[in-house]
């Protein structure tokens, strides 16, 4: 009998470990709520926005060194995660971050791109990448002698340079940074997204349905599927929300009425042992009687 109820109490264990370990770790942060270094980089109002403010850059740097923000985020274990921004841009001057982690080298997170014609005012020949509310990932700008354009697309042929690869952060467990420093001014950022999943298993702009995909970027290709237009600005549900709700809806535990998504919370397998052996005590004891 003791053993029945103890593979019990250890099945119930398994199970709601198996369900906290199905929901991946990835949170979302307001990005005017980040702590400024100056003017460089300064929040305000702006359409479509998700949040009451967002950040702009009213001035540019040099590097990663200059005046801008720090976002500051903790990761709960050792390995690979991804940085996504919600990000506005007017045009192809309006599309680059200065960025370092954790104090690291200067590089450059450049926003999707398409071919742009100067002085273009029809709206349908205009690039649909500009003037929309998106999601992109942190960049690099690989260099290297590229020659598959379905991947990083002919801009990236002709000048020997990927400006989209993905930038991987492996990371220890605990509290990171990345300090921003506009390189060009003009753009908004609304949201800051930090997942564990990888750019092709996890991208917020989803939603079933989404068609608004560049056609192609062209420092990319067709591997690479840019949204121009988020699942906010489509459909009004945030990001956050169809992640917690359909994506992960185990995920819908919260911290606070405005606090982040968490996964269920575990048992303690010592909880579970200690009931183990006093479960089998008082049966010996029993028996003894």
């Amino acid at each position: 009998m003791k053993r029945i109820i103890c593979s019990i109490l250890m099945a119930a264990l398994l199970a709601v470990t198996v369900m906290a370990a199905d929901v991946p770790f990835t949170q979302f942060y307001k990005a005017a709520d980040l702590p400024l270094d100056g003017s460089a980089i300064g929040t305000t109002t702006f359409a479509g926005s998700i949040n009451d403010k967002v950040l702009t850059c009213n001035e540019k740097g040099d590097d990663a060194s200059g005046t801008g923000v720090t976002f500051t985020f903790t990761v709960p274990e050792d390995g690979a995660y991804t940085i996504w921004g919600r990000v506005y841009y007017p045009s192809q001057s309006n599309n680059s971050i200065h960025y370092s982690v954790d104090g690291g080298e200067s590089l450059i997170w450049d926003f999707p791109d398409e071919d742009d014609t100067p002085g273009e005012t029809d709206p349908a020949l205009m690039p649909v990448c500009y003037g929309s509310w998106q999601y992109f990932y942190l960049t690099y700008r690989q260099d290297g002698t590229f020659t598959d354009t379905n991947m990083q697309g002919w801009w990236s042929i002709e000048n020997n340079q990927w400006r989209h690869a993905p930038n991987v952060l492996n990371l220890t467990a605990g509290e990171h940074s990345i300090h921003f420093v506009g390189r060009e001014t003009g753009w908004y950022i609304d949201e800051f997204v930090v997942t564990e999943l990888g750019v092709e298993d996890y991208d917020p702009n989803y939603y079933d349905g989404n068609s608004a995909i560049l056609d192609p970027c062209q420092f990319c290709g067709t591997y690479w599927q840019h949204y121009y237009k988020d699942i906010y600005a489509a459909t009004g549900v945030t990001a956050e929300q169809y992640y917690n709700e359909t994506l992960y809806p185990a995920a819908e535990i919260v911290d606070g009425a405005d606090g982040p998504a968490t996964a269920p919370q575990t048992m303690d397998v010592t909880v579970v042992l200690a009931a183990c052996a006093a479960l089998t005590g008082a049966i010996v004891s029993r028996k003894r009687r």
